[in-house]
């Protein structure tokens, strides 16, 4: 995920998007990687109970064939959770434009 140079795309995914998710502009790629770098992480006793209500999630697409899926996780926490051959890794975090975004992907279609 910090491998600025692995990133080969970024799709959002949620509420009125098709299926196969909407593509994210370049603007929109450098703000959620500009979000990432802004994350705090949440001590293991703060997570509480998982969250994701919507469904909205962020995925990066690298070039060596992993992803990382962002998603909602609780009250104003994400889950950025490592995407390895189906295999996740979990990680939570707090970053509220990060939620803010994921909660309205399905407001803030790209024309």
């Amino acid at each position: 995920m910090n491998d600025r140079n692995n990133l080969s795309h970024v799709k959002f995914f949620g509420i009125g998007i098709p299926e196969e998710g909407e593509l994210a502009t370049i603007d929109n790629e450098e703000e959620v990687k500009r979000l990432i770098r802004s994350v705090k992480p949440v001590e293991l006793a703060e997570m509480g109970e998982g969250v994701n209500p919507n469904g909205n999630k962020i995925v990066l697409y690298l070039l060596d064939g992993n992803r990382t899926e962002i998603t909602a996780y609780g009250q104003n926490k994400v889950q950025i959770a490592q995407i390895i051959n189906h295999v996740s890794y979990p990680q939570i975090f707090i970053q509220l434009e990060l939620r803010a975004l994921l909660d309205n992907l399905s407001k803030s279609q790209s024309s």
